[in-house]
């Protein structure tokens, strides 16, 4: 679904960043293609498998984000 609505536009809703886009490219970035996540192999495949769409999508806002990714904590919380 997310690749669908993201044919339209640069972001969930629309050609400008919003909270919507926080949250859902904060679960990916947190959790799918975060190394040190619980499970990281599996969410490595999963990955992969993601349309390019998305990975379009996570990139650009990978570049928005990317101070803030670099200086994250590289533990996972739990």
């Amino acid at each position: 679904m997310l690749d669908k609505r993201l044919q339209y536009s640069k972001f969930v809703g629309g050609d400008k960043i919003s909270i919507y886009d926080f949250g859902i490219a904060g679960i990916i970035l947190n959790v799918v293609t975060n190394p040190n996540a619980t499970d990281a192999q599996y969410w490595k495949e999963v990955w992969l498998k993601a349309p390019s769409g998305v990975k379009k999508y996570i990139g650009q806002v990978s570049e928005i984000l990317k101070e803030y990714l670099e200086k994250r904590n590289t533990k996972y919380p739990y």
